[in-house]
């Protein structure tokens, strides 16, 4: 069997299709496919559920997505909470015994502030920064101001503390936080400004495996975070501009990618340590996506592409078998 025929009769036993949000679902503007609601409906008709996966509340998602939400499954807050239809159908929330103590972890780091992510509403301290607290009513519409995040006490259903750092995450807050956190909980670098402090195991894939063993269905995972992929799925396929250029099993591609486009994407993953981040070796990619609606002739990574040769300009490579269930589409692998 192709490789070709092979993914299209995979993608026939597919009951649910989840797409994670920044990156990849969203553009650069930050703005959701127009298309979007029409690509939904067509699913619904053919018994496919869609589910959209983020690091954001559900009451942002729900606001994103109003007028077609009851259509879908929401993982919220990286997978500690799962919802359809403003119903709780997940949660995987950390011990209520650790809150104080991972609001306090940051207290002598100036310019960091926590927020305190429940299933339903995200807590923040008044003493905060006007600026943070406008980034925190951006991200969360579900927000309650509270003059004392420790005189709480054992807070239930907390998905995940994040803390905001005016500064950088990476070099200022991340190290702190893991020095006196990590162990009894996992501590993740969520961007730039925000590291997140949740219970140890608990992420997206975490959330669509327990969406399959609940709904019993196969899926399929559309993200930009490899890690998250290779935890949940048994084969990746990384796409393009919407052609499969490189698929094999999980291991296998992490491990061993061979497709430029692949290698600089493995190349691209944070990693957590500061020290072993300034030594990794990074693929950058030059130049800007084509449009798709005015595709390159030949192979439509050639224009970002450091091997790209005459014959990628103007002959399109398909799919290919190079060793036993890893196939790519690149002339010069």
């Amino acid at each position: 069997m192709s490789a070709a025929r092979a993914i299209r009769k995979e993608h026939d036993m597919i009951k649910l299709i989840a797409c994670d949000m920044d990156g990849t679902l969203l553009d650069n503007a930050k703005r959701l496919p127009a298309e979007l609601p029409e690509v939904i409906a067509k699913l619904k008709e053919k018994g496919v559920l869609f589910c959209v996966a983020s690091g954001r509340q559900y009451a942002s998602l729900r606001r994103d997505f109003d007028t077609y939400a009851d259509d879908m499954l929401f993982i919220c807050e990286n997978g500690a909470l799962v919802m359809q239809r403003d119903q709780r159908v997940l949660i995987d929330s950390i011990d209520p015994s650790f809150i104080s103590s991972i609001v306090t972890a940051a207290k002598s780091l100036e310019g960091v502030y926590p927020v305190v992510c429940r299933a339903g509403v995200a807590l923040i301290e008044k003493t905060a920064s006007d600026e943070f607290i406008r980034n925190t009513r951006m991200y969360y519409p579900s927000v309650e101001v509270v003059e004392d995040l420790t005189a709480l006490g054992r807070l239930p259903d907390v998905c995940k503390v994040a803390f905001y750092d005016e500064g950088d995450a990476q070099t200022h807050e991340l190290p702190a936080l893991q020095a006196k956190l990590e162990g009894p909980l996992s501590i993740i670098l969520s961007g730039e400004y925000w590291v997140d402090v949740m219970k140890p195991g608990v992420n997206k894939g975490c959330a669509m495996c327990g969406i399959q063993q609940k709904l019993g269905i196969s899926y399929l995972f559309i993200a930009h975070d490899l890690l998250v992929v290779q935890h949940i799925s048994k084969r990746i396929a990384v796409m393009y501009l919407g052609r499969i250029v490189e698929t094999a099993e999980s291991d296998e591609i992490i491990n061993h990618p061979q497709h430029p486009y692949t290698q600089s994407l493995i190349s691209a993953i944070p990693i957590p340590d500061p020290d072993i981040a300034k030594t990794r070796h990074r693929i950058p990619l030059e130049g800007d996506v084509p449009s798709p609606m005015n595709m390159p002739t030949g192979c439509a990574f050639r224009t970002r592409c450091r091997y790209c040769t005459e014959k990628c300009k103007h002959e399109r490579p398909e799919l290919r078998e190079v060793a036993p269930g890893h196939s790519i589409a690149c002339w010069n692998v």
